[in-house]
């Protein structure tokens, strides 16, 4: 019964998007992994990320990076209608493989946040998939593109909420240095890893970033608060008419 109540309340909220659609201020969206072949949660098809991208383009979204987001936020300037941002979580390799290929095609700046510890070897998620990250030399091959920004994810992609401060400090000082060092970059932007978030981990983020991001599914406008900004997550579930949905409710 509760299924088919849910499916009743989706299938409104899609009807409801495309009659009073909403497009001012910025949606950020929440990737993952790009991959033919996984059937994780958080993997989706590079024909499902392609015609995603190409629906941005073709219908003149305003698609910006995360760091330009924040200095519109910073700056409390008002924020475009129809702004869109493209960050992804974990640093999956598949990110470079399948992804890359579709944002270096179209001019379509995004954000990647790794976590620094796990670079190199591979992360196995709760439906016991497992997938590799990319290595240090595959991120700062992506780091020269100009496209893409390299944020923190923790060092170990620890969920940081209701952890002891001296451990979540250690998590996100030391992968914004490992980061740094490896890539010779600043890196400013952190992700709260599965988007839990405390005071004690907002309190740091802000002493380490400009901003953070979370996964609250909201719109960003120019009074959003920088540690929480909000993310609507696309997985392999979200149908293309869902994807639009995701922009416009």
């Amino acid at each position: 019964m509760n299924y088919i109540i849910n499916k009743i309340k989706s299938f409104f909220t899609i009807i409801y998007s495309f009659v009073a659609q909403k497009t001012q201020g910025a949606i950020v969206l929440e990737y993952h992994s790009v991959n033919p072949n996984s059937k994780s949660f958080l993997s989706i098809t590079p024909e499902a990320f392609l015609k995603q991208m190409l629906f941005l383009r073709s219908n003149n979204w305003n698609i910006i990076s995360l760091l330009d987001l924040v200095t519109l936020i910073e700056n409390g300037n008002e924020i475009p209608d129809k702004t869109v941002v493209i960050t992804f979580d974990d640093g999956y390799k598949d990110n470079l493989d399948h992804a890359f290929p579709i944002l270096e095609k179209y001019k379509i700046p995004a954000t990647i946040f790794v976590p620094s510890a796990l670079v190199g070897k591979s992360m196995v998620n709760r439906e016991g998939y497992s997938l590799d990250l990319l290595s240090w030399d595959e991120l700062s091959f992506l780091c020269q593109s100009n496209l893409i920004t390299i944020g923190s994810h923790t060092a170990t992609h620890a969920v940081l909420a209701g952890l002891d401060e001296d451990v979540s400090e250690a998590e996100i000082s030391e992968s914004k240095k490992n980061i740094e060092i490896k890539l010779d970059i600043e890196c400013t932007l952190f992700a709260y890893p599965k988007g839990k978030n405390d005071e004690n981990s907002r309190l740091l983020s802000k002493k380490y970033y400009k901003a953070a991001v979370a996964t609250v599914p909201d719109r960003v406008d120019k009074n959003c608060d920088l540690y929480t900004i909000p993310r609507r997550g696309v997985y392999n579930y979200t149908s293309f008419i869902k994807f639009k949905t995701l922009l416009f409710r």
